[in-house]
């Protein structure tokens, strides 16, 4: 995966703030990275800067689209 703008990720679950590492982030399953988001209950950071919300999700989408594309491309012939 391309390098992502945030190395870290709040999020607040039943009122509780958790700091996760970009990769513990992208370890949750699935259902809860999205419910975070569309409760808004997400802060992407870099270091102690915040980063805004709508880029974060752009280079995880890119991110996702790049996994995507390379899972579907052909795999070369291994050959007798």
């Amino acid at each position: 995966m391309s390098t992502l703008p945030f190395d870290r990720v709040v999020v607040r679950d039943g009122g509780v703030f958790l700091s996760l590492s970009a990769s513990q982030f992208l370890d949750l399953p699935l259902h809860q990275r999205v419910r975070f988001i569309l409760q808004r209950d997400i802060e992407f950071h870099a270091g102690p800067s915040a980063i805004d919300t709508s880029t974060a999700l752009r280079a995880l989408l890119a991110g996702a689209d790049a996994r995507h594309a390379s899972a579907d491309a052909p795999k070369p012939d291994a050959g007798p």
